[in-house]
């Protein structure tokens, strides 16, 4: 699967706003709380450890960003031995580099994935995706996405493309 996504920054207010707007016209799909652990260099990390619901998973995703839409190809695998994995990382020198904790309010509608989120340091954001299953379907899920946020009050003009981690990394 890809996934196709993108996210804005919001106001308090702003979050405040969708989430009762969401709450009437979608899906919920719960709260939820993501510990991410990033190993490599913070500039380009791809591995990541999550934490969610005291599961673990380890994540490699390779990005690719235009014009703010991240179109992203992710394989994901849990995690029974956390410190064996931690172990082996080490072992191939791959030292952590970030920690990420994003708190989620998610959402489903019109086939999208709606998150509102808080991510620690950084502040609020609106994040939606789309998952196909072949990258010739990613064009028309690219222009879903801008006419989804744009049925949102949110123009393309307002996508951050820079990832989460890069974000962290300035602060």
């Amino acid at each position: 699967m890809i996934e196709v996504e993108a996210k804005v920054p919001i106001s308090k207010g702003e979050f405040e706003f969708l989430k009762a707007e969401l709450t009437k016209k979608a899906t919920s799909l719960g709260e939820r709380t993501n510990q991410d652990y990033y190993y490599g260099h913070p500039r380009n990390a791809f591995l990541r450890i999550r934490k969610r619901g005291g599961e673990h998973s380890f994540d490699i995703k390779r990005r690719q960003t235009i014009r703010g839409i991240e179109s992203n190809i992710e394989m994901e695998w849990s995690i029974n031995d956390l410190a064996g994995w931690k172990r082996l990382l080490k072992k191939l020198r791959i030292e952590p580099s970030l920690h990420k904790t994003k708190k989620s309010i998610v959402f489903r509608q019109k086939g999208f994935i709606i998150e509102l989120n808080h991510v620690r340091l950084l502040g609020y954001f609106l994040e939606i995706e789309r998952l196909v299953k072949n990258k010739d379907q990613i064009k028309k899920a690219k222009h879903e996405l801008v006419e989804y946020f744009k049925s949102l009050g949110f123009p393309a003009k307002r996508f951050e493309p820079r990832p989460y981690l890069e974000l962290l990394n300035h602060v």
